[in-house]
Order: structure tokens, then sequence, then C-alpha cells
């Protein structure tokens, strides 16, 4: 599985290049950095909005409302989708814009909950559980300090 995963992330690399190397021929140097620096812009742009989104997300359980497995694999899709865009090269940029799509990110979101046995669950309210008892003592006097020795601790 590892030498797979390696093989794959090589192969990838070298196919960015080539179609990297291909767009600029056609459509020149200068157009072609603008595009990618224009797709690194707009990632960079949605990983913020996601992370907002997902700030959100985790309110909702804060509030006592339910939280969804599935909407979290969205808000993973959507940040990832940022990352693709991040990444220089089109084929990258692609993929990307496709997750892009909040129906998309729906339906993927639900295979891969589906897969993993996802489900929602609900913030019980807080119970304080056990009570231990006990007694305190109140000391009376002065509290003595510590000599200052310069370090910390």
């Amino acid at each position: 599985m590892h030498r797979f995963l390696a093989l794959a992330i090589f192969l990838g690399f070298f196919l960015e290049l080539a179609v990297l190397i291909a767009v600029g021929q056609r459509i020149g140097v200068l157009a072609t950095l603008l595009l990618i620096v224009g797709a690194g812009i707009l990632g960079a742009a949605v990983i913020r909005w996601a992370g907002l989104g997902l700030v959100a997300a985790l309110r909702r359980p804060a509030m006592g409302r339910t939280f969804a497995t599935k909407d979290a694999a969205a808000g993973f899709l959507f940040m990832v989708a940022g990352l693709l865009l991040i990444v220089p090269g089109f084929i990258s940029d692609v993929l990307g814009l496709l997750l892009l799509p909040a129906a998309v990110r729906q339906w993927l979101a639900q295979k891969f909950v589906s897969r993993l046995g996802g489900s929602r669950w609900r913030r019980e309210s807080y119970s304080p559980g056990d009570v231990i008892e006990g007694e305190a003592i109140e000391i009376e006097g002065e509290i003595a300090k510590r000599p200052d020795t310069g370090r910390d601790g």
C-alpha cells in the first residue's frame, strides 16, 4: 500500500509538471503564472471560508444542537478543495474546482460517512457526575513568599 501511494504521488507530480509545461507552451508563461497565482489566491480564500464554517459547525453541539458527521465530512472536503487549489498545477486545480459545489461535497461526504459507519450524535445536557463530600479547613496567618532566585520554576 505504501509503495502504491508513493508511486501515485510520484506519477502525479510528473503528470502535473507535464500538463503545466504543455499549458505554458500553449498560452504563454505569463498567462500560466497568472492562472496558478489566481488559483492559489482562490484556494486560500476557500480555506479561510472553510475554517469559518468549521468554527460555526463546532459551535452547534455546544449550543445543544445536533452535529452531523456528514456535515463535518463536507467541511473537510471543502478544506481539501482549497488545498488542491493552492497546490501549483492544473490537474489539482481541476480536482479542487470539482469539489467546490456543495452538492458534490455533500454527495461525496455521504459516501464517506456510509462507508465509515458515521452517524448523528446529540450532546447531552451537562450533568455534574458524582459528588464527593469533604470539609474545608481555613488557615489563618500570612503566606510566606519564597525568595526570588532569578530562575523560572
